[in-house]
């Protein structure tokens, strides 16, 4: 088993657990050259996540998060690619369980650059692969936290959300478990992996603010409002996944503060 990416956050975290469970695995960073040889599954956590840079830098975007995608996908590495996505590529699908569930049909024109080259390279995997598992992750937290809005709100940057806003949140040790439990089964296709529901950045900022003992930060002088609100019945078959509030209450004591 393979895992790209394996120097980042969300990547780093998986090819340890996977090794906890038992699994051999090559970890991979960023510019490390490929397997020579196929492997049975190869996790892609590889990628630029980083949203208002994507929005902002659409080539380099593409270079980053389809380009490289499809260089994996079509090499013939391994018998299944599982390929790790987002949430966002739902556009305006987000804001609803009923818009946002696993067989939504996307209007790529609606995306925007992140989430349409995510969009993209979800095809790529699935046209390409011999086998495809994706992911559509909810806003990680956990161990080695470097951004988002509980980021910020710890570390007591700006923060760039509408108070009313919500976000839908993920530790990584619930993505460990459902990836551990869909490789077990053998499952292909789409997931959405993510809170049972999401949390206000109000709401937010005050759990934040009441385990560190100090006031929330101010907001940014340019604000966004998003709406999160992700059908995971699919998953919820399969697997408990607990609310967003309950998450990062759990996860709190195991982010600490740092620079980006």
């Amino acid at each position: 088993m393979a895992v790209v990416g394996a120097g980042g956050f969300l990547g780093g975290f998986l090819a340890q657990s996977l090794r906890d469970a038992g699994h051999e695995v090559l970890a991979l960073g960023r510019g490390d050259p490929l397997p020579t040889e196929p492997v049975d599954v190869l996790v892609d956590c590889n990628g630029d996540a980083r949203r208002f840079w994507a929005n902002a830098n659409p080539a380099a975007s593409f270079a980053a998060n389809v380009a490289s995608v499809a260089a994996r996908a079509t090499a013939g590495l391994a018998d299944r690619y599982v390929f790790m996505s987002t949430m966002d590529v739902y556009g305006k699908g987000c804001r609803a369980p009923a818009s946002s569930g696993e067989d939504a049909v996307i209007e790529p024109s609606g995306l925007d650059v992140y989430a349409f080259h995510k969009f993209l390279a979800e095809q790529l995997v699935a046209r390409h692969a011999a086998r495809s598992l994706i992911l559509r992750l909810g806003t990680l937290i956990g161990p080695g936290l470097k951004k988002n809005p509980v980021f910020d709100a710890i570390n007591g940057n700006p923060i760039r959300q509408t108070p009313d806003s919500t976000l839908s949140l993920v530790d990584l040790a619930h993505v460990a478990k459902a990836l551990a439990m869909l490789l077990e089964m053998g499952d292909e296709g789409v997931y959405n992996v993510t809170a049972a529901a999401p949390i206000t950045i109000r709401r937010m900022l005050d759990v934040v603010a009441g385990a560190h003992g100090r006031p929330s930060p101010d907001f940014h002088a340019e604000l966004l409002h998003t709406d999160y609100d992700i059908s995971i019945e699919k998953l919820s078959a399969l697997m408990t996944m607990p609310d967003s509030e309950t998450m990062l209450k759990a996860s709190l004591p195991f982010i600490t503060a740092g620079a980006a």
